[in-house]
């Protein structure tokens, strides 16, 4: 009976080696693209231009296909997440006018530019220490891509 029972044993921990090794060797996708996001100037008074530039770099091997809003407006095309110093969401983005979308092709490590103003997207009217951060889901992995965090100070008038 002993020898049986080591012979299930020893089975059953082969057929879990072999099923892990297995399962350790699926390729986790990896992003189609990349996200970087920049704010110009860092710090600025209420009411002044906070100039957002985000950069979304194509890292598949072959030219990608994305849905784009013709402008460029980077609220249209990213979801943005502004917090205050806080971790509080701050109201926006407000969606300006645009008149078509269409798809647009970029070369492999071709990086394309999106900006905007984010103090006409977001009310950033207090001052404080801003942290913005965008994402984009990837069609090819259906996974969310997320920028750096970057941080810009409002002060008072």
């Amino acid at each position: 009976m002993y020898i049986k029972d080591t012979i299930r044993i020893s089975v059953a921990v082969a057929v879990l080696l072999i099923a892990g090794g297995m399962y350790a060797q699926v390729p986790t996708p990896t992003p189609s693209f990349s996200l970087h996001v920049d704010v110009a100037p860092t710090s600025a008074r209420a009411g002044s231009e906070l100039l957002i530039v985000v950069d979304l770099t194509n890292n598949r091997p072959e030219e990608m296909v994305m849905l784009v809003e013709l402008g460029i407006a980077v609220q249209d095309n990213f979801a943005i997440h502004v917090r205050d110093s806080r971790g509080n969401s701050v109201s926006g983005p407000k969606r300006l006018p645009y008149d078509e979308v269409a798809n647009v092709g970029i070369l492999p490590g071709e990086t394309m530019k999106f900006q905007g103003d984010l103090s006409r997207m977001f009310d950033l009217s207090r001052p404080d220490r801003y942290e913005i951060q965008v994402e984009r889901q990837d069609a090819y992995t259906n996974k969310a891509v997320k920028s750096n965090v970057c941080y810009a100070t409002v002060t008072s008038r």
